[in-house]
């Protein structure tokens, strides 16, 4: 059984691929199938947020 679920795009979303500009934040939901996050409205600047980074993920190479 399958545990992932297509992500649908939203009519008036962001684009893809994209490139998350500097000073900006791409957020996404826990649940991908309704939540309203980044997908929907684009990035948002880093200073409109309040936060604690707790895990990095990275990609070999980067």
């Amino acid at each position: 059984q399958d545990i992932y679920k297509e992500t649908l795009l939203y009519k008036e979303g962001a684009t893809f691929p994209m490139k998350v500009p500097a000073g900006q934040l791409f957020v996404l939901g826990d649940n991908r199938t309704t939540a309203v996050d980044s997908r929907a409205f684009g990035t948002i600047p880093i200073q409109d947020t309040h936060g604690k980074v707790v895990t990095v993920l990275r990609r070999r190479g980067f």
